[in-house]
């Protein structure tokens, strides 16, 4: 009975041996038949080839950098103050910030918003409201009585400049805009800034102080390809006392208060004082009175000369007399 178990399970174990080595035996026939097969081939190299596709992608893909930025809190209303505790600072994906995104506290803190915001809305510096110089904000100046030549067109760059009937001339306006001409070109519409207005104001101001002072417009056929770029090729404009104080640029200095005493000191010698009007005769008495001083100097040489010349004489008849003597005391001795 034993031997007859142990017979049943060499028999069982044969057989599983057997049906195992029959199976390894058709995995490796049947792998290297698929092997030979071309579309079992083609088909591996195209799943390495999306593989590797896909590998260069994951490597291609940047890493998002980020930056700070500021973010509202709440709810803020147009024209509020933004206060420290209004805003705070978050990092954010470069690429996803807009615009002239605010990255500094200075730029935000104590200013005025332009619109109400909401919570994390991204603070742009087109929200609040920027604070200008005097020399940066711009006002529409009406300009009449000037006529615009025609060389000059509407929002062009222009020069406005002041003559004088002694021949001075300054420029008043440089590289302003004009924005409008009037009709028949009797006048137009400038953008000034705070000192350029001053300037104007000194010059009409002149204008009706001396008569025969003109303004006139010229502009630049060469603006941006003049030698010597940063050095000072005109002759600017000294306003008057009356408004040189309003001035907030350079120009306000001990120099153009000497400078504008000479311009005065000028107008002042060829203008008639008492009636305040051009004189022709003031000019031709001061003339006069130079060629008479002139003539009075011219006098006064040919009268020195002649007494030089009366004096040269007179020696020389006395040193002739003294000769004569000393030769007859000779020869009498």
């Amino acid at each position: 009975m034993t031997v007859l178990r142990q017979r049943h399970k060499n028999m069982i174990l044969a057989g599983s041996i057997g049906f195992l080595l029959a199976l390894v035996l058709l995995i490796i026939v049947y792998i290297i038949g698929i092997r030979n097969n071309p579309q079992f081939i083609r088909w591996i190299l195209q799943e390495e080839q999306l593989q590797v596709e896909k590998t260069k992608e994951e490597a291609e893909i940047p890493k998002p950098i980020l930056v700070e930025a500021y973010v509202f809190k709440g709810g803020l209303r147009e024209n509020d103050i933004i206060k420290e505790e209004d805003v705070s600072v978050t990092l954010i994906d470069q690429d996803l910030l807009p615009d002239q995104t605010i990255h500094d506290s200075k730029e935000i803190i104590g200013k005025k918003i332009k619109c109400d915001s909401t919570p994390k809305m991204i603070a742009t510096k087109t929200m609040v409201y920027e604070e200008k110089t005097r020399a940066e904000i711009k006002e529409s100046v009406e300009m009449l009585g000037v006529s615009v030549p025609e060389f000059i067109n509407e929002s062009d760059r222009i020069n406005l400049r002041i003559h004088y009937p002694t021949g001075q001339d300054f420029l008043v306006l440089e590289d302003v805009t004009i924005s409008k001409i009037y009709e028949e070109r009797k006048g137009g519409t400038l953008e000034l800034n705070h000192d350029e207005i001053v300037c104007l104001s000194s010059a009409k101001e002149d204008i009706n102080m001396y008569p025969g002072t003109q303004v006139y417009y010229t502009k630049d056929t060469h603006r941006y390809s003049r030698p010597f770029i940063g050095q000072p090729l005109r002759n600017m404009y000294p306003v008057n006392p009356n408004t040189i104080a309003f001035l907030t640029s350079k120009y306000k200095d001990q120099d153009v208060y000497e400078e504008r005493l000479e311009l005065d000191e000028s107008l002042i010698i060829f203008f008639d004082q008492e009636s305040e009007a051009y004189s022709f005769a003031q000019i031709e008495e001061i003339i006069n009175e130079e060629k008479v001083n002139q003539e009075e100097v011219i006098q006064e040489e040919k009268t020195q000369n002649t007494n030089v010349e009366e004096t040269k004489i007179e020696e020389a008849k006395i040193e002739e007399a003294n000769i004569e003597n000393v030769t007859t005391q000779t020869i009498g001795f």
